[in-house]
């Protein structure tokens, strides 16, 4: 039968920990029991690793939606510089 798992440390106060959300005497509370328990510390590698997945995640989906609007920008100032009636800024004006 398999070791009841440890309880002292959620997966919230985890995230918490992780995301430096907690007061310095609750982190070293968590940091101290991290320290003895070979599950929790395992389960705090585990989400860490998850968090920072995610963050590059962000980061690769942020940068092509850059590199997207950029070739975007690119195209219109291409079509602005060889159809001066489109560049940016410039109105049209109607003579009375």
């Amino acid at each position: 039968m398999k070791d009841k798992a440890c309880d002292k440390l959620d997966q919230d106060l985890l995230m918490d920990h992780i995301g430096g959300r907690l007061d310095e005497s609750r982190a070293s509370h968590v940091e101290a029991h991290i320290a003895e328990c070979s599950e929790c510390r395992a389960r705090e590698r585990m989400l860490r690793a998850l968090v920072e997945a995610v963050d590059e995640a962000r980061i690769v989906d942020v940068s092509r939606k850059g590199e997207q609007a950029m070739a975007e920008l690119r195209e219109r100032a291409s079509a602005a510089a060889s159809d001066p009636r489109r560049a940016p800024g410039r109105r049209s004006r109607r003579v009375r």
